[in-house]
């Protein structure tokens, strides 16, 4: 189908009365990327005009459309609407034929009556329902309810069900339906051919061709268990255990319809388990127990508690025990099974693994359990992962643990502390513009609120070592290391800083670094405005808030500034142990813009330089930057890490 570009300001060269014309026959469709939002609105009507949504929607290029000229568009198409629903006695301003892709999640059928169950026509639309009618039609969902919709879809595709409780899947191989939870019977083995073999029509017809005889060719062993370890303070008597699963079996078709003459039975699937078993805590192994004795006897849960000197260390084991049938050999596996563990009245019993700590030996590895002593590892999983549900506004103290095959975890976005949460940082100036404008002189005096700011900061810290809220007991020399290599930081940053008071190249290549910020910050912002097709201007865009850097972005850059300009500095080492300084928290905090910062200083003050010690600073390689997944994902990252680079042989570097 031909798609028609419609140029900036309408009509242009363009018939519009023919376009129209094509558009309802449905023979094009339209592309708006170019129309400017302030279009005549006489022109806007011919183009549109007997047009409705309901059928003409895939024709009218909607993602094109700028988001300020949706509303507009939408406008007449409503209007033309109520005029023909006037015309044919319906209910002026129903959306009823208005589609769901245009409406908020919550609007969709609840505001249209004619689509309503019979005895639900009666009844008047609750308050929140008529307040949600006046909300545009193109509202989108937030970024946070599209990720989580995603999510769940994901997880339903890969775990199941997808089709609810008591689903009918029409697949021959189910275990090629669902790729994660499954528990196959006893001593189950998958042969390699079966590995390897794509999705069949049906079972037994697999693709015929030689196997690869390679070192990968072998046997895998499919687990039968699931479970977890965990401890539970010594007040409790007794935990609440919950074991389910999907148990499928090939049936004759209920649910699903025989379309495209599909004939033949389909998996169906039925909840097992569900029930809650309380298990008393003492000393020994678990009693085996089988949470569906009639249907699936062989299926069980087991595990061992013992008592230690401060808490209870129970394992439980989610057990398939049937035996393997040589046909429908779904029918003895487990799909989405869980455990469930929780105190019989709901209370907090679950407390840190005390062998999560035992093996820390490292400085680096008692910091980080100092810094993230509030972050507790709760359960360990065998074979699945786990879950800990803790209570409100405590984050030590768990009351439901829970297997997952697919385990997710929020991380929380990195927030630059504002004057309001700091107030000492109200006279820093963080603006790039304002910097790469400064003279020599001044800039000391713009910069030199950081260090009292963070020598405050400092102060503060040190004041929570005695405070028993913090919980820093054991922790007391690690938290006194800590404190030193930030004041060490706090050195390196006033070093920073008065470089930039006794050094003119430093200084200009610092302000030539703002420089560099201030312009591609708004330059990103402008293009970005321009492909989503809005009218902003790159001044409209210069604004302080667009141009600004975050604190420890600066500090960052700052500490690193003796050392990339004096080739001998101290700091500077071929020392295989010599430390690296390394921005550590999630992504989206900033952390490439100050790297891109001190890129911009590296490459001004090289070329201020000139010849140092025979080597050009206008030619070779100034920067290597390479992104390291590892880096990004580990939980734990070492703080000294191995810089061998010889920089005195290599002042490129």
């Amino acid at each position: 189908m031909p798609t028609i570009q419609l140029p900036a300001r309408l009509p242009g060269n363009l018939d519009l009365g023919d376009i129209n014309r094509r558009l309802r026959a449905g023979e094009i469709d339209l592309d708006w990327s170019r129309v400017e939002s302030d279009v005549e609105m006489v022109y806007l009507r011919e183009l549109l005009a007997g047009l409705q949504l309901s059928q003409h929607i895939e024709f009218l290029g909607a993602a094109t459309i700028a988001d300020d000229l949706q509303q507009t568009i939408l406008t007449i198409l409503n209007d033309q609407q109520q005029e023909e629903d006037e015309d044919d006695g319906s209910e002026p301003g129903s959306l009823g034929s208005t589609p769901e892709l245009w409406q908020p999640a919550e609007e969709v059928r609840a505001e249209a009556p004619e689509v309503r169950r019979e005895e639900e026509k009666e009844e008047a639309l609750p308050a929140e329902k008529v307040a949600s009618v006046k909300k545009p039609l193109l509202e989108a969902p937030s970024p946070a309810a599209m990720r989580d919709e995603l999510e769940t879809l994901v997880i339903r595709d890969l775990l199941g069900p997808t089709g609810g409780e008591e689903e009918e899947v029409d697949e021959a191989r189910l275990r090629e339906r669902y790729l994660v939870g499954l528990l196959a019977p006893n001593e189950s083995q998958t042969p390699p051919e079966e590995l390897e073999s794509a999705g069949t029509a049906e079972e037994g017809s697999e693709e015929q061709g030689p196997i690869d005889s390679d070192s990968s060719q072998t046997t895998s062993l499919s687990p039968s268990t699931l479970g977890l370890s965990f401890c539970v303070n010594l007040e409790a008597n007794a935990l609440l255990v919950t074991a389910s699963w999907g148990h499928y079996r090939r049936v004759a078709r209920e649910v699903l319809a025989e379309a495209r003459g599909a004939t033949g039975p389909v998996w169906k699937r039925t909840p097992r388990g569900g029930q809650a078993q309380s298990l008393p805590l003492k000393e020994g192994a678990i009693d085996p127990w089988y949470p569906e004795p009639d249907e699936q006897p062989e299926v069980f849960v087991k595990g061992i508690m013992r008592r230690r000197s401060n808490c209870w260390m129970v394992t439980l084991f989610l057990v398939n025990a049937q035996a393997k049938p040589k046909q429908l050999r779904e029918q003895a596996y487990l799909f989405q099974p869980e455990l469930i563990v929780t105190a019989p009245d709901g209370g907090p019993i679950f407390q840190s693994r005390p062998l999560a700590n035992e093996r820390i030996h490292k400085r680096e590895d008692r910091a980080m359990a100092m810094l993230y002593r509030h972050e507790v590892s709760f359960a360990i999983g065998h074979g699945v992962s786990v879950h800990a549900e803790t209570r409100a506004g405590d984050s030590t103290s768990a009351v439901r643990l829970t297997t997952t095959f697919v385990p997710r975890y929020d991380v929380p976005r990195t927030e630059a502390p504002t004057t309001s949460e700091i107030p000492a940082l109200a006279d820093l100036c963080l603006d790039m513009q304002a910097l790469a404008q400064a003279s020599m002189a001044d800039l000391p005096l713009k910069l030199r609120p950081l260090i009292s700011a963070y020598a405050a900061w400092i102060d503060t810290q040190e004041g929570r070592l005695a405070d028993p809220v913090s919980r820093l007991e054991g922790y007391g020399q690690d938290a006194t290391d800590s404190l030193e290599l930030c004041r060490q930081t706090l050195t390196r940053i006033s070093a920073g800083i008065e470089l930039l008071a006794s050094n003119a190249d430093a200084a200009r290549a610092f302000t030539f670094t703002n420089r560099a910020m201030w312009l591609q910050r708004i330059h990103t912002l402008y293009a970005e405005e321009r492909r989503r097709g809005g009218t902003r201007t790159l001044a409209d865009m210069d604004q302080p808030a667009n141009r600004s850097w975050r604190p420890f972005q600066l500090a960052f850059i700052l500490l690193n500034l003796p050392a990339l300009t004096d080739l001998h500095h101290s700091e500077r080492s071929s020392d295989p142990s010599a430390l690296a300084d390394l921005l550590w928290f999630p992504t989206g905090g900033g952390k490439t813009e100050a790297y891109l910062g001190l890129t911009a200083y590296t490459l001004g003050i090289r070329r201020l330089q000139g010849t140092i010690e025979g080597r050009s600073g206008h030619d070779g390689v100034a920067v290597l930057m390479r992104y390291t997944l590892r880096l990004l994902t580990l939980p734990t990252i070492p703080t000294r890490l191995l810089a061998h680079l010889r920089l005195r042989d290599h002042p490129a570097l």
